[in-house]
């Protein structure tokens, strides 16, 4: 399918006129023919109910060279290498991590960092679909699954504390625990700790404590909670027993998505860590601490998420370290050169297994791939109505914009023979919602609202694929 984006924004925003046209039902003509003229606007023209449109570059992260077999004994546990390969089929295979395949630069470095002998803390700052759950849960995983056949027996009491903000994030969590410890049984256990969980269980599972009273009486090593259940396990009696059987052994505390802990936000997480520590018996030198947060660019904001995971442990700015994910971005090869000059016209009409060769050569494709990135390999978002003016000034002649979604659409629709896509995309659409239009009847304003999502050529768990789902804004 050439058209992709210049399809779906025309269409998205023909139905959310008529969406919102039939939502109000207004019955003064005077007042419907001129809502009909406002929503009547084309994109990129001042009054358009969507905002300028986002375009961010999603190239695939950056792959270390060994693989998860060569981690053995070195950094990964063998059985752990075993239990994630899961080749008998029996698990979810969306969780499937093959011994042969290659870790992400970033996630190897982050298990290198959790794995030596003095706790060191760890930031992992990336983009979505980089891996970053598996940097602190494999390198737990691969230590609780060591020490239970060193013992011999099944793990008791907390060892890592997994601090979700929202319950929705902590149910995300279960499939994946429950496929990489469901081969040890009750000997590695985990537990989902908020308010929905029961006090009696309904069903028996052997990797994974479904009720409270199970919880209370034999506390799993690996506890997945929020703030709230925290702050609530350290006064309340009946969780006491959580506590008492787990003094001295909390070794991981692991804060995921660190960037929504801001200001009042941040200093309660402070106090609530320092209480956590001293109920569990244990000195934040003996913890490792690990925050996770989306890119959010610079090496500014990478400092103040060290700077910010130093403040709430206790820990000097040398133990903690900033592991950020890195995109690569193939180089082009020549290209075949009789498409140096040639237009879209003449490129829309090549068979897909010749198009990649011809835009690798194309003036016009390099420029608006270039455009997508910086000096030294770094990616940047850009916005369709700045590249439609780098574009009309690059052709010197005017064109529309409907015109620069159609070479959007080229470059992100051809791929390599290796299924790698010229300019992989990720669209952000800024949409208005009821109340910016009712803004826009009286004094011609709009309001942010909603954010539509489409990707095209997205390289995300070595897998091209397309995608569109509906997202809102906080």
């Amino acid at each position: 399918m050439m058209n992709y984006y210049s399809k779906l924004l025309p269409d998205l925003l023909s139905h959310s006129n008529g969406a919102i046209g039939r939502h109000l039902n207004i019955k003064n003509r005077p007042l419907n023919d001129y809502l009909k003229q406002l929503l009547s606007s084309s994109l990129g023209d001042k009054n358009c109910l969507m905002g300028d449109v986002v375009f961010e570059p999603t190239f695939g992260w950056q792959t270390a060279i060994p693989t998860l077999d060569d981690l053995i004994d070195d950094l990964l546990d063998p059985e752990l290498i075993k239990a994630m390969d899961m080749s008998n089929g029996e698990i979810n295979q969306d969780y499937r991590f093959p011994k042969s395949s290659r870790p992400y630069v970033h996630q190897q470095e982050a298990w290198r960092l959790l794995s030596q002998k003095i706790a060191q803390s760890v930031v992992v700052t990336s983009g979505t679909g980089s891996g970053k759950t598996e940097c602190f849960l494999i390198p737990i995983l691969s230590d609780l699954i060591s020490q239970q056949r060193q013992l011999n027996q099944p793990l008791e009491g907390v060892q890592a504390l997994l601090i979700y903000p929202l319950n929705a994030l902590i149910a995300s969590q279960r499939e994946r625990l429950d496929a990489w410890t469901r081969r040890f049984g009750s000997d590695v256990r985990f537990c989902l700790y908020n308010r929905t969980l029961p006090y009696w269980g309904i069903t028996e599972k052997s990797n994974q404590v479904l009720d409270r009273n199970s919880l209370w009486e034999s506390p799993p090593p690996i506890l997945v909670t929020n703030a709230t259940m925290l702050e609530y396990m350290l006064l309340r009696k009946t969780d006491e027993s959580i506590l008492s059987m787990s003094k001295g052994k909390l070794k991981y505390i692991v804060l995921d998505e660190a960037h929504s802990y801001l200001g009042a936000k941040a200093a309660e997480l402070t106090l609530l860590l320092r209480r956590v520590m001293l109920a569990f018996g244990v000195t934040s030198e003996q913890v490792r601490f690990i925050a996770t947060s989306a890119t959010l660019g610079g090496t500014e904001s990478e400092k103040q998420l060290q700077q910010f995971l130093a403040a709430v442990s206790g820990l000097p700015l040398n133990r903690v370290h900033v592991v950020k994910g890195s995109r690569y971005i193939p180089k082009l090869d020549r290209g075949n050169l009789q498409y140096r000059q040639a237009t879209y016209q003449e490129l829309q009409t090549l068979d897909k297994d010749k198009l990649y060769k011809a835009l690798s050569a194309n003036q016009i494709a390099i420029f608006l791939r270039n455009q997508f990135i910086k000096e030294n390999n770094i990616t940047q978002p850009k916005t369709l109505l700045s590249l439609h003016q780098v574009l009309s000034s690059h052709l010197h002649e005017p064109i529309t914009i409907f015109d620069t979604l159609q070479w959007i659409d080229l470059l992100s629709y051809a791929k390599s023979k290796e299924g790698q896509a010229f300019l992989p995309l990720r669209m952000h659409v800024f949409h208005s919602i009821l109340n910016g239009v009712c803004n826009g009847l009286i004094k011609q304003d709009t309001l942010i609202g909603s954010i539509y999502t489409a990707s095209r050529g997205v390289y995300e768990s070595n897998k091209v694929h397309e995608k569109a789902d509906l997202q809102f804004s906080i």
